[in-house]
């Protein structure tokens, strides 16, 4: 029983493990990400501004040319962000459902234990049946067949005190996982927020730039 108490325990404290991973997730991808993909955008038009309004003399083709490359050199710095960018998100959607896999088949063998447990509650409801209408008859019972079944039952406590055993050391080493496991996940939650800080830091760069950008196409008094 100290084992089923563990067990479920330690289980309790894996699902934890998985909500707070979620809550990271959604953090990093759904928060950060959006807002980092915004900055992104913000600077690129920011980029282009400026090179559309440097001063320069429009009748000298190398300065118009020169413009023009910057602009069109700008448009492939951002596209190769963004192709690069989308292998990440195309290789971690690909871990996202090698996840997947791993919880549909720990559902189906969820499913598999719950199956497990009805069959034994049959078969044990059907043994208090025959129990209640006489099935068993003491009467009949011998100094041989109760040493029979009294060695039967000593064998199983063996095994079971061996299998109890080997659980114990089982749950021991989850439970330290599980530690582990906990800690990452805050050393991540706190490197999510520290980094969401510096994502902040840079709107507030940008929205700087779009002022002077603001300021300096703006027509003159």
């Amino acid at each position: 029983m100290v084992n089923k108490a563990r067990s479920y325990a330690t289980r309790s404290n894996i699902e934890e493990n998985r909500y707070l991973i979620l809550k990271n997730y959604v953090a990093a991808f759904v928060g950060n990400r959006q807002l980092a993909n915004q900055n992104t955008d913000d600077i690129f038009q920011n980029r282009i501004a400026i090179l559309e309004n440097i001063e320069l003399d429009e009748s000298n083709q190398v300065q118009v040319n020169f413009r023009e490359s910057q602009i069109n050199k700008a448009k492939v710095d951002f596209l190769d962000h963004r192709a690069k960018l989308n292998e990440t998100v195309l290789s971690v959607n690909e871990d996202l459902l090698k996840v997947n896999e791993v919880l549909i088949q720990v559902n189906e063998r969820i499913l598999e234990a719950n199956e497990l447990i009805k069959n034994f509650n049959a078969r044990e409801i059907q043994e208090n049946k025959n129990l209640l209408s006489g099935g068993v008859v003491p009467e009949n019972a011998t100094p041989e067949s109760n040493a029979e079944v009294v060695e039967s039952n000593a064998e199983r406590v063996k095994e079971l005190r061996s299998i109890a055993d080997a659980n114990a050391e089982r749950i021991e080493s989850i439970y330290d996982a599980v530690a582990t496991h906990r800690q990452v996940i805050q050393e991540n939650s706190d490197s999510i927020l520290s980094r969401r800080d510096g994502i902040e830091e840079n709107h507030e760069l940008i929205s700087e730039n779009k002022k002077v950008i603001a300021e300096m196409i703006s027509p003159g008094e």
